[in-house]
């Protein structure tokens, strides 16, 4: 039995040195950084910026007017609805990329505070990552479909 006990005491060190070297890593990447923030969430920051403007650019498309506006009303309004909940989700995504940036005065302590947070909010981020993912996917079908639609009627 104490085998056991001193098998469950020697896993749980194990665990906790672990974790602290990976806390300890990461801060040392943020503090080593330029801005204060991961290399993977530095590029999860620059593709969900670009998102937006592709947005953006999408919803001014939408709200030009075309020749035949009562054809693609449903489409339209599909497509307003998952940039609304698109950009909702983008905007979430650089909030929380931004609370693990490391600023100001004491980085070096900042760092390894904003290392455990990162690890903390890992699940958080990749969650919001893969619902931005998502919500590309869906945007480029229904871009795909909208442009064989009208080639479809352009050819006739």
């Amino acid at each position: 039995m104490e085998a056991i006990a001193a098998l469950g005491i020697a896993s749980n060190i194990i665990q906790f040195v672990d974790f602290s070297l990976k806390v300890v890593s990461k801060g040392n990447h943020i503090y080593r950084s330029n801005d204060g923030s991961l290399a993977e969430h530095n590029d999860l920051e620059l593709v969900t910026n670009d998102l937006l403007i592709l947005q953006k650019g999408i919803e001014q498309s939408l709200t030009a007017p075309s020749l035949n506006d009562s054809d693609e009303d449903g489409d339209k309004k599909a497509m307003k609805a998952l940039l609304l909940a698109s950009d909702k989700s983008a905007k979430n995504l650089l909030q929380r990329l931004n609370m693990v940036k490391a600023q100001g005065r004491f980085r070096r302590w900042k760092s390894l505070r904003q290392a455990l947070k990162s690890i903390w909010s890992k699940k958080e981020i990749e969650e919001l990552s893969s619902r931005l993912s998502m919500f590309r996917d869906e945007l480029q079908t229904r871009t795909i479909i909208s442009l064989e639609y009208v080639n479809m009627f352009d050819v006739n």
